[in-house]
């Protein structure tokens, strides 16, 4: 019998920036406490090339990321990516205000209707995974 989902929602966006060794601890530490699942909210944590203006310095590259998903393998937890970047946009925003339509809170909020917009995300999501089987896009 298969495990049940037991996940593990880790927000390590806006300031709460984990160096790779630390990301590494908590899938350790997640995959000993039983989770089946690490969900890491990533925002601008991933150092996508359509996102790189956005980006702290601490962002994560590709080679963490290569290292996460072994670790991961090798505890047995997967890693399954909250990548939200229309719904929080404090770094996005200014970064590529060409993106973004009203200003919500003082802050510049993408335009999801925008085709600018909507084909950056495709950038960022083709960067990021294989979403070629979403309808949506």
């Amino acid at each position: 019998m298969n495990k049940p989902f037991l996940g593990f929602h880790y927000d390590i966006a806006r300031g709460t920036y984990l160096k790779p060794d630390v990301f590494c601890r908590a899938l350790r530490l997640a995959a000993e406490s039983g989770y089946t699942h690490f969900l890491p909210y990533l925002e601008n944590m991933i150092r996508l090339p359509s996102m790189e203006r956005a980006c702290p310095s601490c962002a994560y590259t590709a080679e963490d990321w290569t290292r996460f998903e072994g670790v991961a393998n090798e505890v047995g937890i997967e890693i399954v990516p909250h990548f939200n970047v229309i719904g929080h946009t404090e770094s996005i925003g200014p970064a590529y205000p060409e993106l973004c339509g009203e200003a919500d809170r003082g802050h510049p909020e993408l335009d999801p209707e925008s085709s600018a917009t909507r084909e950056w995300m495709r950038r960022c999501l083709g960067e990021f995974c294989d979403f070629s089987h979403s309808q949506y896009f």
